[in-house]
């Protein structure tokens, strides 16, 4: 029995197919000699041939030939019984013979009429029925024999080479596609991994991304609660593509596969085993990435509920989750790169500002509180937040020029000359100087320069009008003089909140941006009012000012 199945892998539907074409059907015949009907007979239909060929006589022979051919390196044709010649063509599997698949041809010379009555009698067939389907067999001389053994064997050579670069075809057509799929999905990862201040928004549109590609319900993404490992990401859990009736469950899945990846390398988890250790009830395998930076564990990418015929995991489907989980923890170790950076950055920033404060202890706190009501005033308008990110910047710096006017005129009590208001003119164009050569800050200069600016014109340093100032110092203007008003200076001290706004309103069309100006009276300066007491905490002296003033 292990032989018949063996030959029946092994014959190609092609070389029976062929033989089928050329009217010459075939019989199989194991090492072993036993007997193994097949497609090619059930396709003469009821015809005294198939008879002939199902025949315990045809059988009988075909095992005494089989045993014959076992014997032989090269199997010739043989007689099979009367007008037909068996020619064998062996069949291989794993490189060793398993049997032949036997070609049935009519033999001219020795198609007699003695022959054909024996072959009738024998199989228990009428002659005249027999002769009507020899008739439409091949036929061929003893002489042709040979070679038509030689060129059926060659064809079937052929078909085993065409079968073996089909095979090799279709496994590299699978290795392509799997690799397509691949190549594009971290392709369009990369487009996303610029986006180094929102990592967030990578991991769930990594997770949409995968979810288009694979056959499974759902996408997510888990990280563990070491703030120093995934910074903003500590603790979260991501899943943006899990319809409704997936959330609880992806929820336990993350929280489950999270512990897995910190146990070991587990890759795959069966439903069975899922279902098992959890209580839940889900279909299909859940598969899961590791997310790492260096070789500490951050988080895992999750695909659970797979969908399809075939519930199992694939190759291709890990192949694709671990390049995501790669990608992921690249993006999230150049993201934690990219906070350090900014955290130094703007460390720089607040000590540059503090060296303001230093200089003038009136103005401690003016630069965060003025980047603060800008910001606001930006939201109010619905200016973007990567734009408002810059603003808050520019507002944190658009005094840094005061480091260049010297200290007796900058903390002067009462009015200032006319040289010595020049004086203090300059400082948005020394501020400039002082920070043109920061390739990081050349956005925000133009808030640097032109926030003394006025609307109708009579601002300086270069008097420009309308539109024509600059966004960021239109709104820097307003945050800048509001903050001015409500703090107490050397030559004046705060004035009450409904004061600064109604100078806020008479300002809007001649100093202000009208429109900037209407939305700012409508701010809630709660936030800011929290600001002021935390820096007049700071002071004593100008806290005391304050409480005189009020």
């Amino acid at each position: 029995m292990r032989e018949t199945h063996q030959l029946e892998e092994a014959i190609s539907e092609r070389t029976r197919l062929r033989c089928k074409m050329l009217a010459m059907p075939t019989l199989c015949c194991a090492v072993d000699g036993q007997y193994v009907a097949n497609e090619s007979i059930d396709a003469l239909e009821n015809t005294a041939l198939r008879r002939v060929l199902e025949s315990q006589f045809i059988q009988r022979r075909m095992s005494e030939l089989g045993a014959r051919w076992s014997e032989m390196d090269l199997p010739e044709p043989m007689t099979l019984c009367g007008p037909l010649t068996a020619i064998p063509i062996p069949q291989t599997l794993r490189r060793r013979r398993c049997g032949y698949l036997v070609v049935i041809i009519r033999d001219t010379a020795n198609e007699t009429e003695q022959s054909v009555e024996s072959l009738a009698s024998q199989c228990d067939v009428p002659q005249s029925d027999l002769l009507e389907s020899l008739r439409v067999m091949a036929a061929s001389t003893q002489e042709s024999m040979k070679p038509l053994a030689a060129l059926l064997n060659w064809s079937q050579d052929d078909v085993i080479e065409m079968a073996s670069k089909d095979k090799a075809l279709d496994a590299f057509s699978a290795q392509l596609t799997e690799n397509y799929e691949e190549i594009s999905l971290l392709y369009r990862m990369s487009r996303l991994m610029t986006e180094l201040a929102a990592p967030e928004r990578f991991v769930e549109q990594t997770c949409e991304e995968l979810h288009g590609t694979l056959s499974f319900a759902w996408v997510g993404a888990a990280f563990v609660t070491d703030h120093q490992l995934a910074r903003e990401m500590a603790g979260a859990r991501v899943t943006p593509c899990a319809e409704p009736d997936w959330i609880d469950c992806a929820r336990e899945t993350l929280e489950y596969a999270l512990d897995a990846a910190n146990q070991g390398g587990i890759q795959v988890i069966t439903a069975e085993r899922f279902n098992q250790e959890t209580g839940l009830n889900t279909e299909g395998d859940i598969a899961i990435g590791r997310v790492v930076r260096g070789e500490r564990l951050v988080g895992v990418i999750v695909a659970g509920g797979k969908e399809g015929l075939d519930k199992g995991t694939t190759s291709a489907d890990l192949k694709l989750i671990d390049a995501a989980a790669g990608s992921m923890g690249i993006f999230l170790e150049n993201a934690c790169l990219y906070d350090d950076q900014q955290s130094m950055f703007l460390g720089v920033l607040e000590a540059l500002t503090a060296a303001i404060d230093a200089k003038d202890r009136y103005t401690c706190g003016h630069s965060e509180r003025v980047a603060h009501l800008a910001v606001q005033l930006a939201e109010q308008l619905g200016l973007d937040e990567e734009l408002t990110e810059r603003l808050r910047i520019s507002g944190l710096v658009h005094d840094i020029g005061k480091i260049g006017v010297p200290e007796s005129v900058l903390t002067k009590p009462g009015r200032l000359t006319k040289d010595e208001y020049e004086i203090i003119k300059r400082h948005p164009e020394i501020g400039v100087r002082i920070l043109r050569d920061i390739p990081q800050l050349s956005d925000v200069l133009p808030g640097v320069l032109h926030h003394h600016e006025r609307w109708d014109g009579r601002g300086y340093p270069y008097g420009l009008a309308n539109e024509g100032i600059p966004l960021f110092a239109r709104l820097l203007a307003l945050a800048d003089s509001f903050d001015a008003m409500s703090s107490t200076r050397t030559y004046r001290s705060a004035m009450p909140r409904p004061t600064v706004l109604d100078e806020i309103n008479k300002g809007a069309g001649s100093q202000f941006d009208p429109h900037f100006a209407r939305v700012f009276a409508t701010l809630d300066f709660t936030a800011y009012d929290r600001m002021v007491e935390q820096h007049l905490a700071r002071d004593p002296q100008q806290s005391d000012a304050k409480g005189e003033a009020a």
